[in-house]
């Protein structure tokens, strides 16, 4: 007997076919496609925030806060026209590339 007084009785068990899982909604459970979660970041991808790394020549990515509150590289940034991304310990500055110099002939 419940708090009310009534009588609660369990059905028969019922079993979700393959690939589906049980989804309470209200009064009612359906058998439903299980949700694919953002996969984990991999430990390469986990970063500091506040660290950007340079991502190409002239690309770099920022780290930002993620799934589950992980901090991990995010989306690529291209640095301005006519200039180049340089590491600069745990940040990148997008700088304009020096002239390159001749090679120095053999006498």
């Amino acid at each position: 007997q419940d708090r009310n007084g009534e009588y609660s009785a369990w059905g028969v068990v019922q079993h979700c076919p393959t690939g589906l899982v049980c989804e309470p909604t209200g009064n009612v459970i359906y058998c439903v496609r299980p949700s694919t979660p953002e996969p984990e970041p991999e430990v390469c991808d986990t970063c500091n925030e506040g660290e950007m790394v340079c991502d190409g020549a002239a690309t770099y990515r920022d780290c930002e806060q993620g799934y589950k509150g992980v901090w991990r590289y995010g989306n690529l940034k291209g640095c301005a026209a006519g200039t180049v991304c340089v590491q600069n310990g745990a940040t990148v500055g997008c700088v304009i590339p020096p002239e390159p110099q001749p090679e120095p002939q053999p006498e």
